[in-house]
């Protein structure tokens, strides 16, 4: 590509003509085909899988996708343990419910969660619209396990515009733990 230097007045040496605007012209169209060739090349991307633009994608796919660490369907109280230890993540995610019969479950993301405290926050309503319930416990990530914080838990429901009813029960069960590394 032939590059015009550009001159301000008064100095003749680069006039605006026929002959620079149609060198300009064509140097844009030049960079123009060239980025339009290298779109979708396949060693321009980020994966050592260079002959196969669909293993190439799923190398790059898998990179990026969460990792289970725990499942359980049913859920779980107390101590649980991890498949992987939290410090090889950047991000875990906490999916949790409780056992009252509603089972809405809910999810916390968590940033660099090795020694993290996370709180396991529940609030749903019983389906009347006059009476919600607030279940919340405190978890301790720890290498490869996640457990309860001394028993700091709370359930307390609020019927209608009445005190709340407190009690120090664990309602809330973890369900499945993810791990993301990017």
């Amino acid at each position: 590509m032939q590059k015009i230097n550009f001159e301000n007045k008064p100095s003749t040496n680069s006039p605006i003509n026929a002959d620079n605007l149609n060198l300009l012209q064509d140097n844009v169209d030049k960079e123009l085909i060239n980025l339009n060739n290298n779109v979708g090349n396949l060693i321009d991307l980020d994966t050592s899988n260079k002959e196969n633009l669909v293993n190439a994608i799923n190398e790059i796919l898998k990179k990026y996708a969460p990792i289970e660490l725990y499942n359980n369907s049913s859920g779980a109280y107390g101590t649980i343990n991890l498949s992987d230890d939290a410090s090889n993540y950047t991000y875990m995610e906490i999916f949790f419910s409780g056992n009252d019969g509603y089972n809405y479950p809910s999810s916390v993301k968590i940033y660099s969660p090795n020694g993290k405290i996370a709180s396991l926050l529940y609030i749903l309503n019983d389906g009347t619209a006059q009476n919600f319930y607030f279940k919340v416990k405190n978890v301790l990530i720890s290498g490869t396990t996640i457990s309860d914080v001394d028993g700091r838990y709370a359930d307390a429901t609020f019927f209608n515009s009445a005190l709340p009813a407190i009690n120090k029960v664990d309602h809330v069960k973890i369900n499945k733990v993810l791990g993301y590394k990017y």
